[in-house]
């Protein structure tokens, strides 16, 4: 369940509370809903009127670090075409920095490819490589 409650506790004024859960992340930010969690004290309404929900905030969830929006192009797909341009795309959720790899690699399907050693070209719209 996403949910956790404590129906028995009373809290003190002027207390400064803290708790720690395991967590199963998601293989990626939630798209069909908000990224938030979110807390409410004093809660004691089933319905959505608000009137026993005194206290609630919510707190925005750290982008899942993930892959997305990923894409190949390519200018043909004649076999031998020698002057042929692949295009990669991906969208990083998080950034990657100094040592972090992304690497491009093939299965059975790519066999018979060879990516020439040369400096990569930056498709319109696209941010280049650092």
């Amino acid at each position: 369940a996403n949910v956790v409650e404590w129906l028995d506790v009373t809290f003190v004024a002027g207390q400064t509370y803290a708790f720690q859960l395991p967590v199963r992340v998601p293989p990626r930010s939630p798209t069909g809903s908000s990224d938030f969690f979110f807390l409410e004290l004093g809660f004691r309404d089933a319905g959505l009127t608000g009137t026993q929900r005194p206290h609630a905030g919510a707190v925005e969830a750290p982008p899942v670090q993930a892959l997305t929006d990923a894409g190949v192009g390519y200018l043909s797909n004649v076999i031998s075409y020698t002057q042929n341009t692949l295009v990669f795309r991906v969208k990083t959720q998080t950034p990657l920095g100094p040592g972090d790899l992304l690497v491009v690699e093939g299965d059975d399907n790519t066999r018979g490819f060879v990516l020439r050693d040369a400096d990569p070209t930056v498709p319109e719209g696209a941010t280049p490589l650092p």
